[in-house]
């Protein structure tokens, strides 16, 4: 009796051993795993979403969400990705920088940045040119308007 006795806790022990052993492996091999990689960019797409997220991995993780709109200027759509609070004005300079658009127009210290023209739409003859958002027309200038997710603007003369 005493021989089993002896021969369970000498058991226990062993498996006590193979299991604090098995923790520690796997601990240290998530710890291995988890390490950041230094200025990598990894793209992630989110199914049944028109948002796009880059998360950008170093020592501090850092998550940009890409919101998606469109900009429609005569019979041109544009499709954009901008990051949270983005104006119009900002997105309007990169799509001006790429060269599919151009623009011109005036800033006004209390409104914004104000477009007088935009892709062959001009103001004169007594037309001048707004802009809408979802179909109302917008009482700011585009420096001073946040872009939303799904937001639809379209530029007219009136």
């Amino acid at each position: 009796m005493k021989q089993i006795r002896k021969n369970k806790k000498i058991a226990y022990i062993y498996i006590s051993i193979a299991l604090c052993f098995f923790i520690l492996s796997a601990y240290f091999y998530i710890q291995k795993k988890s390490v950041p990689i230094q200025n990598s960019t990894q793209n992630i797409e989110v199914n049944n979403s028109s948002t796009q997220i880059q998360k950008d991995i170093s020592s501090e993780e850092k998550i940009t969400i890409y919101k998606k709109a469109e900009i429609k200027i005569g019979d041109q759509v544009f499709l954009i990705s901008f990051s949270e609070n983005q104006t119009l004005y900002d997105v309007m300079k990169v799509l001006e920088s790429e060269q599919k658009i151009s623009f011109e127009g005036k800033e006004y210290p209390a409104l914004g940045f104000f477009v007088t023209s935009i892709g062959g739409l001009e103001n004169g003859d007594g037309k001048y040119l707004f802009y809408y958002i979802n179909g109302v027309e917008a009482s700011t200038g585009v420096s001073s308007y946040r872009l939303k997710e799904g937001d639809s603007i379209e530029w007219k003369l009136k």
